[in-house]
């Protein structure tokens, strides 16, 4: 499974963030930011960014050439920056949760990188077992069924992590409690940031607004509950009618857009949700990290018992 260098995409936005913020041109500035991707892909990748923002086209444009390896927030974010005229707050805000995310996206990694070394070093401690004490034969099934079990986990996670499987992997990850939680608050968190810069700028519907802000989150299930906002309001919902048939919003949230509208400071209500969201995001990922360390520990014990049991049995 792909994790973004979320460490990396720190440093990128925040050095982006600060050429633009002196006045340097956005060629200069991708190109001095994107030392911060030094030995990974996306540095050789950015020469084609650079390449676009020499024709002429705006950053998240030249962004969109190294999509595949940035999360799912990212480049629509730099967009909502350049259409409301504060590309440098969309990423000093790209900059602080790409640097929330370097410890649990580096766990997140462990749930699949860390049993997998446990069963490779397993699988040999076993094969050099079945090769000093049991007959050639022993050891050549022993080689097919391990060759045959990570066949199948192969074609497993291909299958699961694969991009059809996607809404249905982001529902079941609405049914898990601590999951939940991080989910939706990094989707709220987005998710309001760019409707509150959208709002502020003006000069468009509310309705593509909320559109456009969608494309920040990757939760698939999150994204189509707040696209009924859109239906509500074509139906001639007031706005704060047209949240309160989201699922996925808490009564207190709902409750700051009303009186949001009422004052006529819809922004700085929007702005709210997401820093509050923000904050509690914080705090989930806390506990995400004591509940998976405790976890692994677990496993790893496990997996040693596991290991020490066979080489008994085959001695």
């Amino acid at each position: 499974m792909f994790t973004p260098p979320y460490d990396k995409l720190a440093h990128f936005a925040g050095n982006l963030a600060t050429c633009l913020e002196a006045g340097v041109g956005v060629e200069q500035s991708l190109k001095t930011a994107s030392r911060s991707f030094g030995g990974t892909n996306l540095a050789a990748a950015l020469q084609v960014s650079l390449t676009r923002v020499q024709r002429g086209t705006s950053l998240a444009e030249a962004l969109a050439a190294i999509e595949w390896g940035l999360p799912t927030f990212f480049v629509p974010m730099v967009q909502a920056g350049e259409q409301t005229g504060r590309t440098d707050e969309a990423l000093r805000h790209l900059e602080r949760h790409c640097r929330l995310l370097v410890a649990p996206s580096n766990a997140l990694r462990n749930v699949w990188l860390v049993p997998l070394a446990l069963m490779l070093f397993g699988t040999m401690i076993q094969l050099a077992a079945h090769v000093l004490f049991m007959p050639w034969t022993s050891t050549l099934g022993f080689v097919f069924s391990s060759l045959t079990s990570y066949a199948m986990l192969a074609v497993l996670a291909f299958v699961v992590l694969g991009s059809p499987a996607k809404p249905l992997i982001d529902q079941l990850k609405m049914l898990l409690p601590v999951v939940r939680d991080v989910e939706r608050e990094s989707a709220v968190n987005h998710f309001f940031h760019a409707l509150a810069m959208l709002y502020a700028a003006g000069g468009r519907r509310v309705e593509s607004m909320i559109t456009f802000s969608a494309r920040t989150m990757s939760n698939e299930a999150i994204r189509k509950d707040l696209l009924t906002v859109v239906g509500g309001l074509e139906q001639g919902n007031t706005i704060t009618e047209a949240f309160r048939k989201s699922r996925h919003l808490l009564p207190h949230e709902q409750d700051l857009i009303e009186s949001g509208e009422l004052s006529g400071t819809l922004e700085r209500s929007f702005e709210r949700i997401a820093v509050d969201a923000a904050e509690k995001l914080r705090f989930r990922l806390g506990i995400f990290q004591q509940i998976f360390t405790r976890l692994m520990t677990g496993f790893i014990v496990f997996s040693i018992v596991l290991t020490l049991a066979s080489l008994i049995r085959l001695g």
